[in-house]
């Protein structure tokens, strides 16, 4: 077990994020708090070279540097020999997004924090959290580029005060073409952008209750699969529609993924039926935890979805779901020796016949 040590000063709420941090990650630390003892802060300055600001981090007696350092090599993957994580806490938020921006970013906000405080790890947010128009083809000037959209600097500066990793299930970006991209951010608890996410398969439907979505229309459908790190945990990204190829969540797990997200505004017209049953699905298939905050409720333009929110186990067992008709949050303690207890027992990724007709 790695020997870790962290100078701190009692008040310093960079300290308070470096503990955070390493509680989060189950690493048992000594701490010497310095507020007060001038014999420990000297010998902080001294096995540091210098350095008087706090906190200062050591590993098995290595100077790691401070609490920026320290996040920046979890980021990076260099404090995995040091721990490994079984288990992680992931929330859904549940939302009901509306036409007014910044109205959406100050309501989400305050379901993030409550998921934050209940001791999340990674929290999560619905497809199109940062607005919900009736028909987006006819206000395509009203969305922002990336670099203009108030959001992104909203949301990494939330993810980097609560310290945790904060997955925006998509927001409304427009491209140089002014077409439109349904697009994912995973914000780091440094609260950078540590992947994006197009989403692949555009919602175009002809429902038999008379409701018709283009969203070919005005959007522009992604060209790549996402994975990324979260820990030492691989976690792979879809949206939405998505969930209706079975093809994308095999290829996400053979990727390495032990975690799929699927923010959504699944339509309430095919909620009842498809929703649950494909979830549990995708789990299944690919022995992943499948994690899914959806929209809920009445939208602009007559829009209904369907809500549910759920986190589904890698057997396919439901572990979280949201029993209201209005936002919520959800949360659950993810194990992920269950994931190589489900693939074990049934290796259907390692199986890759090639069919012939």
């Amino acid at each position: 077990m790695a020997k870790v040590e962290v100078y701190t000063w009692s008040t310093c709420p960079f300290c308070m994020r470096a503990k955070k941090l390493l509680n989060r990650k189950n690493v048992e630390f000594t701490e010497y708090d310095i507020t007060g003892d001038e014999a420990a802060r000297a010998e902080m300055v001294e096995r540091t070279g210098g350095s008087k600001s706090v906190p200062q981090i050591f590993i098995n007696d290595q100077y790691i540097g401070g609490c920026d350092d320290l996040h920046e090599l979890d980021y990076d993957g260099k404090l995995n020999p040091y721990y490994k994580v079984k288990k992680m806490k992931f929330a859904c938020v549940q939302l009901n997004s509306r036409e007014v921006i910044q109205e959406n970013l100050l309501f989400a906000e305050k379901l993030i924090r409550k998921a934050a405080t209940s001791g999340a790890d990674v929290v999560c947010t619905p497809e199109v959290t940062d607005q919900m128009l009736a028909d987006r083809s006819e206000r395509v000037e009203e969305c922002h580029y990336q670099a203009d959209h108030p959001a992104i600097e909203f949301f990494g500066l939330l993810a980097k005060e609560l310290s945790i990793t904060l997955i925006i299930g998509s927001m409304i970006i427009k491209s140089r073409d002014d077409k439109l991209h349904n697009r994912s951010f995973v914000f780091s608890p440094m609260g950078d952008i540590q992947a994006m996410y197009n989403k692949l398969h555009l919602c175009d439907t002809d429902l038999p209750t008379g409701e018709q979505y283009r969203e070919s229309s005005c959007y522009s459908a992604g060209d790549k699969a996402v994975v990324t790190q979260v820990g030492d945990i691989t976690l792979g990204m879809s949206i939405c529609r998505d969930l209706r190829y079975g093809g994308l969540y095999r290829a996400l797990a053979r990727q390495g993924a032990s975690i799929i997200v699927v923010p959504s505004a699944w339509l309430a017209a095919t909620g009842k039926m498809h929703w649950e049953v494909l979830l549990r699905a995708r789990a299944i298939e690919t022995g992943c935890y499948i994690v899914a905050p959806d929209q809920v409720g009445a939208h602009s333009g007559g829009r209904r979805t369907y809500g549910h929110s759920m986190i589904v186990d890698p057997w396919g067992a439901i572990v979280a779901r949201s029993t209201k008709d209005e936002p919520d949050v959800i949360s659950a303690d993810l194990d992920f020796a269950l994931v190589v207890q489900a693939r074990k027992a049934i290796p259907c990724l390692s199986h890759n016949p090639d069919y012939q007709f």
